[in-house]
């Protein structure tokens, strides 16, 4: 199955076929990305742009391990912009952020229940 946003083929690569462990890592973005996203948008409200540009910051060596390449790309611009202090723009980004991070767990899921099938 082709995904929007997460790249299997990167994923079986890195991690060398191991699809146990490929599942562990897939279950724990699940589990701790919405700390993530949340965080970032709590920032933006408090228009926090040092705290929101270091949350974003954290969150794009976690990303790399699904493969959402386009959802890394949204929350590096996050970050980028959070240090500028464009506050319309980083509004804009922050709500593709949760709108592409939604899709990306969603895949993620449908991906688990393929390595773990109940």
């Amino acid at each position: 199955m082709a995904y929007n946003h997460i790249d299997i083929d990167f994923m079986d690569t890195f991690y060398d076929g191991n699809d146990e462990f490929k599942g562990k890592m897939i279950s724990l973005f699940i589990e701790k990305s919405p700390d993530y996203m949340n965080d970032i948008i709590r920032y933006l409200e408090q228009k926090s742009l040092e705290d929101l540009a270091g949350v974003a910051h954290k969150f794009k060596a976690s990303i790399d391990f699904v493969g959402a390449r386009k959802f890394k790309e949204v929350v590096t611009e996050i970050e980028r912009n959070a240090k500028g202090g464009d506050l319309e723009l980083i509004t804009d980004l922050v709500g593709s952020a949760d709108a592409i991070w939604q899709e990306v767990i969603s895949e993620l899921k449908t991906e688990l229940l393929k390595l773990r099938p109940e």
